[in-house]
């Protein structure tokens, strides 16, 4: 069983904000809650995630479990994990309980006063770093294995790091081209950099220091990526 006590309503709506699909084909009031929000009103989004807490949380651990059978194999047992956009945590979870990686690092800028979703040139931040960590603790999670980073604050983390991944965040706000110079310096010899990248942006180009670059899955927005060191 995932404890999922340490989550806030305002955590929960973050997950939410993270995982668009679980408000915006609700059939209940999440398209109105998420209307709401980006005009400004943060109360109709508290509101939905306080009544539909459970089928949230269940939705985005649900995601977290299918993607990570999409990219377990890229990490070794006792690994090293770095999550670039790691909203909530999830999928970091799901990879402790079945590889127990060393180390886990979640980088993240947290909540910011942007209200958007898509490709932009600058992301928003639906997340806070604390509650991620507390969540990966209540989980049983050692507390020394974990290392936070909010890049518009604190000194990125140095690696060497046998997976980085950005599946909430790489390729949708920011282009990859602002990640890859951190992924090359920190990536390990034989590591992989697994992300989204949002179609028809030509963003292929910024992958030319990989040794190898394969598609995992297509989707009608965006393509998963495993580059290869």
């Amino acid at each position: 069983m995932i404890d999922f006590s340490t989550l806030t309503a305002r955590d929960v709506a973050d997950i939410a904000l993270q995982r668009t699909d679980a408000l915006i084909r609700s059939s209940r009031g999440g398209p109105i809650s998420y209307r709401f929000w980006t005009r400004g009103f943060l109360w109709p989004l508290r509101a939905e995630a306080a009544l539909r807490r459970k089928s949230i949380l269940t939705h985005a651990l649900g995601a977290a479990e299918q993607e990570w059978g999409e990219i377990a194999s890229y990490l070794p047992d006792g690994g090293s994990l770095c999550d670039i956009g790691c909203g909530g945590a999830f999928i970091d979870l799901v990879a402790w309980k079945h590889r127990a990686p060393r180390s886990i690092s979640l980088i993240d800028i947290e909540t910011t006063r942007e209200r958007y979703h898509n490709y932009h040139a600058t992301g928003a931040g639906y997340s806070s770093l604390g509650s991620a960590r507390r969540f990966l603790i209540a989980n049983r999670v050692p507390d020394e294995s974990i290392a936070v980073c909010n890049p518009r604050r604190d000194p990125l983390p140095r690696g060497p790091f046998d997976l980085i991944i950005s599946l909430l965040s790489a390729g949708h706000h920011y282009p990859v081209a602002e990640y890859v110079p951190f992924v090359l310096q920190t990536l390990a010899p034989k590591g992989a950099f697994i992300f989204d990248m949002r179609r028809d942006t030509a963003q292929e180009k910024d992958l030319s220091g990989f040794r190898d670059v394969k598609l995992i899955r297509a989707t009608p927005k965006s393509n998963r990526v495993a580059a290869m060191r």
